[in-house]
């Protein structure tokens, strides 16, 4: 889907797409954004009042994923604790924070959490395509 989108708007050239296990990529590529949405849990995730960060490795994504990109973006569950995550980020990322809620025909969908390292001296790397 994001590959027919990026076509549609004539940008799939200049998007690496990658699909493998996250938390080896670090060593292997270097980007300049990542957008990921980890596992939910399923349907079951809904029928909790709240799901903390932790539950879902957001400081695991955000350690191993500041080694790979200076910007973060995760799709993340509508019931997240957001002031679980925010504390969360204090400790993780130094640098821009945005926790933005999702609404469909009013209704809140999901979560986004942004980050921005202030590592400006970051450089990235172009990977070849396989």
């Amino acid at each position: 889907m994001a590959k027919q989108n990026a076509r549609i708007y004539g940008v799939l050239e200049k998007i690496e797409f990658v699909v493998g296990d996250f938390f080896k990529l670090p060593n292997q590529i270097k980007g300049d954004v990542i957008v990921t949405s980890p596992p939910w849990g399923g349907p079951e995730y809904n029928k909790m009042d709240v799901i903390g960060p932790l539950d879902l490795c957001v400081d695991k994504i955000l350690e191993v994923g500041k080694t790979i990109a200076p910007k973060i973006l995760l799709h993340l569950p509508k019931n997240l604790d957001k002031n679980e995550c925010w504390k969360m980020c204090n400790g993780v990322v130094a640098g821009l924070r945005k926790i933005e809620n999702v609404f469909m025909d009013r209704y809140l969908n999901s979560t986004l959490l942004y980050v921005r390292s202030n590592n400006v001296s970051y450089k990235s790397k172009s990977i070849v395509k396989k």
